[in-house]
Order: structure tokens, then sequence, then C-alpha cells
């Protein structure tokens, strides 16, 4: 998806200015499943934190497997 691309890339980035292997992006989830809860007024929102561990010689596709 789309979605799996982008945070793929920017872990790349992110391992490339930071020389880090392990990366950790939190990525905001919103929570509004129900209709009853469509109306409130106010952002009901989880973060949920994913972690890959990029490798100096990986690919993109591993990247994005890592994602995945």
């Amino acid at each position: 998806t789309l979605f799996m691309t982008m945070a793929a890339a920017f872990n790349v980035l992110l391992h490339r200015f930071s020389r880090q292997d392990d990366v950790c992006i939190g990525y905001a989830v919103g929570n509004r499943d129900h209709i009853e809860t469509e109306d409130l007024i106010g952002l009901f929102v989880n973060t949920l934190v994913m972690r890959s561990r990029v490798k100096p010689g990986d690919t993109f596709l591993d990247a994005l497997h890592q994602v995945r």
C-alpha cells in the first residue's frame, strides 16, 4: 500500500541521517469505528509504534518487507 511504501522510505531516510540500525516510529491511528462516536467533539487517537531494523546493505524491498 501507499502507507507501507512511505513508511519504508521514511525508515530508510531516518537510518541514513541517524546512522542507527534500529528505527522506531510512532504512527497516529484514529479510532472512530462506531457510528455513535463520529459526532463527538475531540480527538480519539492511539499511537502505534512500529519498529524496524534497517541494515546498511539492505535494498528498499528488504525495508518494505520489514514494514509489512
